[in-house]
């Protein structure tokens, strides 16, 4: 059973376990809060804005333990299990462990998504605000959520861009400051030099629904870990 590898990080199997992406399309979609949808929503989540997307490839699911062990030889996780996410890194960590990453790869660059990448695709191309029909399903479908742990990662139903766990399971740290909207990416928030607090988005295992929605804004000190904050990878071809 491979999670028993996880219960001691020296027991993993020196594996590089493949990640799955999947493309997500470009296209425009309105980023924050729709307040005329039977939602709750917060302050911070307006003014809408009108925001395009460039197509990129985003991981299936949240980084697993397995996967970031098989790049740095650790597993902090609080929670231990191969095909569990990863969890309690810290966004400074992430950056370390992206450019392992990077320079181990030849075919793609791997980052974080921007908070509007991210928001864009847990939408799933869906005209509702959540990314599911609730006439035809439950949140519960897609998010694992007033839980006591975390769960294997894709045990929830994907949404509309094949994408498991975009609504609970953990936290996912985004490459973005938090910033007042309207969200602007030129206007200084994508700077990944800064030592300053990050966008957090999803949900996680321990939250209510409130808090469990695609336009639902979080921060994290980036120093700073959690057994609920994980993340996914978003890969762009190298173009050197």
């Amino acid at each position: 059973n491979p999670d028993t590898y996880c219960a001691d990080a020296t027991r993993f199997k020196p594996i590089a376990p493949e990640v799955d992406f999947v493309d997500v399309p470009a296209g425009e979609f309105d980023m924050g809060a729709d307040t005329t949808q039977e939602v709750i929503w917060d302050s911070d989540e307006l003014p809408v804005e009108r925001v395009a997307i460039n197509g990129f490839r985003m991981a299936r699911t949240e980084l697993t333990q397995e996967q970031w062990y098989a790049v740095t030889q650790t597993n902090p996780a609080s929670q231990k299990g191969a095909n569990l996410p990863v969890e309690s890194v810290s966004w400074d960590e992430v950056q370390v462990f992206l450019e392992e990453l990077n320079g181990q790869s030849t075919e793609y660059t791997y980052r974080l998504p921007t908070e509007a990448e991210w928001e864009y695709a847990c939408l799933g191309g869906s005209e509702f605000p959540d990314g599911f029909d609730p006439r035809e399903h439950r949140l519960d479908t897609l998010a694992w959520y007033r839980k006591g742990s975390t769960t294997n990662v894709g045990s929830r139903m994907a949404n509309g861009y094949e994408l498991h766990d975009m609504l609970g399971n953990v936290w996912e740290w985004t490459s973005t400051q938090y910033a007042d909207y309207p969200y602007d990416a030129t206007d200084g928030r994508e700077d990944q030099s800064e030592d300053v607090t990050r966008v957090v988005r999803g949900g996680s295992f321990v939250n209510f629904d409130p808090f469990v929605r695609c336009a639902y804004r979080d921060r994290s000190n980036p120093s700073g870990r959690s057994d609920y904050i994980g993340f996914r990878l978003v890969a762009l071809p190298r173009s050197d």
